[in-house]
């Protein structure tokens, strides 16, 4: 000992070096793991685009379905009427009402409906259904839906096949986007 003259020894001295140095290292070491571990991922785009999927989906969905059982639903009525001005309203209202808020969602689309022609069976005919939004080449995403017809529209179609059978099935499809 050295008196009590309280000086500190050489002991003590590495002791205090080899805290800090080991604070210094795990400080670097959680450094190096949070940043590396950190993954960006271009994968936020799929995500908004299955939702919008999902969203268009469900509001084709609630639109062919019947309000009475073995009635007709909005989305027959609106094809087998054409009636291509409320149909965009009231998909335009599905699509961009958000719900909890008087804020409007701006999902744009375009719809078009197929069948078979009435001279082939393994011929497909396209009619544009409803093309009042532009597509300028955004990000979209296509949604389609299955439309069982008690009868030949209104409208006509060309070419639309005629059977026995009054029933027609044609598959709507919708273009999505942002």
């Amino acid at each position: 000992m050295d008196g009590g003259t309280g000086m500190v020894g050489d002991d003590a001295q590495i002791f205090t070096i080899e805290g800090i140095s080991a604070a210094f290292l795990i400080l670097f070491t959680t450094y190096l793991a949070v940043s590396t571990t950190t993954v960006l991922t271009p994968g936020d785009t799929h995500i908004a685009d299955l939702q919008l999927t999902q969203l268009g989906n469900d509001a084709l969905a609630i639109m062919d379905t019947p309000d009475t059982a073995g009635g007709s639903s909005e989305l027959q009525e609106y094809i087998m009427n054409n009636d291509k001005v409320n149909f965009h309203n009231k998909l335009a209202f599905y699509l961009n009402t958000l719900p909890g808020t008087a804020q409007k969602d701006r999902i744009k689309f375009s719809a078009k409906y197929y069948y078979r022609a009435a001279d082939s069976l393994s011929k497909v005919v396209e009619y544009p259904f409803d093309d009042i939004d532009t597509y300028y080449r955004e990000n979209a995403v296509t949604v389609t839906r299955w439309v069982y017809l008690p009868d030949t529209p209104v409208s006509n179609p060309p070419d639309m096949r005629d059977t026995d059978h009054p029933k027609k099935v044609v598959l709507l499809e919708v273009l999505l986007w942002r």
